[in-house]
């Protein structure tokens, strides 16, 4: 077995273990993908796709995909009708299924938003590129050429159109161990004369390359050596580097510099990310010049290690502040997609904002008009995610404040019945003149009393109340005595209710008369509330009669009941019930087949299609990834120790 074919070969075995991998995904996926929380958009799309995704938005701000269908070996392109992808009729199309193919693809939109993707074909050992002559890649007659064919070139793809719509590409040299820049001449690669350099042949160089180019057009491009396991950065002195080139490495502390992702700030100076294999996290480097030459102007920052396990894929934007937003994917056991929103431009803060909104790996990032991320990743099936925050960080539920809503339809009683009705000043000016029974002879007076009690009340609802209760008794004694108590008590109550009071007077004359007048009213306000106060009165004479008021008045409302002490204030009661809202993720999946309606929640099919023989054992490869295997080891093995 040649060198070529020995690392193809292990290249296949790392992909098949990509597939049991995908399969775990799904499930995982299926069972906890839809426990996420918050304002985030979740679809799920193309079954067995999204591996090694690369996304950018149109100009409607819609998702455009590329990635590989790992069970059938083909390229796929997914264009999104809407932001979220929740439409449920998407176009996914594959352009190209001659063979093994759509490996390490790389997407950008052309002028008139048509894709343009390199990728590398596992079958032959080449790198391609396809450019669509319509957005969604559908008209089956888009331009595919294969530029380099020389030996076994073109994993780990990264690709950015010049000025003039023409391709650039990073690429792997796996038969020479370098990297490769590819600078084609027509929008196609079709000329056959393009520009292929190899800027940096020392050792076995070029795995996992990302490509800017600066402002002058010149190719920028972050990537790892394998030989030393390093972080390096080229910087080119010309559109094609070819010539002299300044080739620093940054970072050389472990074994470092696989996973990048580079984009350049408003100085033009390089920022990357980087997976540090030794100490198990992400890292950012921001240099301090263009070429990161100074490395006493560079920053390292490493992002705390919140989740365990291999990085897979690392991707990286800068908002509008300059800070960056960072994606990568974890494997093992605690499998999660992470997004990372920086608070300054070095991630120095050691307090960014860490987000899990999924379950992924190669994860690709663009941030849309209003800064928040949208990232296609590999879930076993095409995930994309649209975060409502800036940090894809769900918003704390809201916290509701019950407020008392009376049950009853006019406000609850502010009848206040300020039925304060005034205490039966019944004081009833019942000092009873005692009888001066001045007999006319000495005889005791039998008192045969006659009492013949008056009662009248009189209550009037207009906005008052009245109450006028009059109570006469009259007592004659054989000596000619006669008592005449008269109690009166008036009550006001600013709801409309009218109090009438109950006035009892009794009067004993010297001779045991004694006089009882009742007057009971009762009133209702305009609230719904009763008031019955009752006032007693008890007059003491000279001779011993007592005259004693009291008062009680009770209030119900339909919002509860209050009893009011003697002042007459009443208090309502009622109860609310409040409602609590915690918004979530609007998770929803869309298979080959159906479509969902937008903001369905639905499990991702995983059914399993048919595939080439190659494609069974891709289900055994991201099983050991899931379990910790890193993606050097494992999709890259081949191309790391066939050296």
């Amino acid at each position: 077995m040649t060198g070529s074919e020995t690392r193809r070969h292990g290249i296949r075995v790392g992909a098949l273990a990509a597939g049991i991998a995908a399969l775990l995904f799904t499930v995982l996926v299926s069972g906890n993908g839809q426990a996420a929380v918050g304002d985030n958009s979740i679809t799920y799309h193309d079954r067995a796709g999204g591996l090694f995704a690369s996304l950018a938005l149109d100009a409607s701000g819609n998702p455009v995909v590329s990635s590989q269908d790992f069970f059938d070996g083909d390229l796929k392109v997914l264009h999104c009708d809407d932001p979220n992808c929740v439409g449920g009729n998407e176009s996914i199309t594959s352009p190209d299924t001659a063979g093994d193919v759509g490996w390490y693809t790389s997407l950008a939109l052309d002028a008139r938003g048509n894709p343009v993707v390199s990728y590398y074909d596992l079958t032959n050992g080449d790198l391609k590129v396809l450019h669509c002559n319509d957005a969604n890649c559908a008209g089956g007659n888009e331009s595919m050429t294969s530029p380099d064919t020389r030996g076994d070139v073109g994993a780990f793809t990264s690709l950015v159109l010049d000025a003039s719509g023409n391709p650039v590409v990073s690429y792997h040299d796996g038969t020479n161990g370098n990297l490769k820049v590819l600078h084609c001449n027509d929008a196609n690669c079709a000329g056959g004369n393009e520009s292929i350099t190899s800027p940096d042949t020392a050792g076995n160089v070029g795995m996992f390359t990302s490509l800017v180019l600066d402002g002058s057009g010149r190719p920028v491009v972050s990537y790892y050596d394998y030989t030393n396991g390093d972080l390096k950065v080229l910087h080119c002195l010309n559109a094609n580097c070819s010539g002299a080139n300044i080739i620093p490495a940054p970072d050389t502390a472990g074994d470092v510099g696989t996973h990048t992702a580079l984009v350049l700030d408003a100085d033009g100076y390089p920022v990357v990310t980087y997976f540090d294999a030794t100490q198990s996290r992400v890292k950012v480097l921001h240099c301090g010049d263009a070429v990161c030459f100074f490395r006493s102007r560079m920053s390292f920052a490493s992002l705390d290690p919140l989740l365990a396990g291999p990085i897979i894929g690392t991707s990286l934007a800068l908002d509008s502040a300059g800070f960056p937003v960072i994606s990568y994917g974890v494997s093992g056991e605690t499998a999660a997609l992470a997004v990372v929103r920086c608070n300054d431009t070095n991630c120095e803060g050691g307090n960014e904002s860490f987000g899990t909104p999924d379950r992924g790996l190669w994860p690709s990032m663009a941030l849309d008009a209003n800064g928040l991320p949208v990232v296609a990743f590999h879930a076993g099936v095409l995930g994309v995610l649209h975060c409502g925050t800036p940090s894809c960080i769900p918003p704390p539920p809201p916290t509701s404040t019950p407020t008392l809503t009376p049950t009853s339809t006019p406000v609850p009683p502010t009848a206040t019945p300020t039925s304060t009705p005034v205490p039966p000043t019944a004081t009833p000016t019942n000092t009873p003149v005692p009888p001066t029974a001045t007999p006319t002879n000495t005889a005791t007076p039998t008192a045969t009393p006659t009492n013949t009690p008056t009662s009248t009340a009189t209550a009037t609802s207009t906005g008052g109340s009245t109450n006028t209760p009059t109570s006469t008794a009259t007592a004659t004694s054989t000596g000619g005595s006669t008592n005449t108590p008269t109690s009166t008590a008036t009550a006001t109550s600013t709801g409309g209710s009218t109090n009438t009071p109950t006035s009892t007077a009794t009067a004993t004359s010297a001779g045991g008369a004694t006089s009882t007048p009742t007057s009971t009213a009762t009133a209702t306000s305009a609230g719904g509330a009763t008031s019955t106060p009752t006032s007693t009165a008890t007059a003491t004479s000279a001779v011993g009669a007592t005259n004693t008021p009291t008062r009680t008045a009770t209030v119900t409302s339909g919002g509860g009941s209050s009893s009011a002490s003697p002042t007459g204030t009443p208090v309502a009661v009622s109860t609310v019930l409040a409602a609590t809202v915690v918004p979530g993720n609007t998770l929803s999946a869309t298979p080959p087949s159906g479509n969902v309606a937008p903001g369905a929640v639905q499990a991702p099919d995983t059914g399993q299609g048919g595939g080439s023989a190659g494609s069974g054992g891709r289900w055994f490869a991201f099983a050991l990834l899931l379990a910790g295997g890193g993606a050097a080891a494992a999709i890259g093995a081949g191309l790391r120790r066939v050296r």
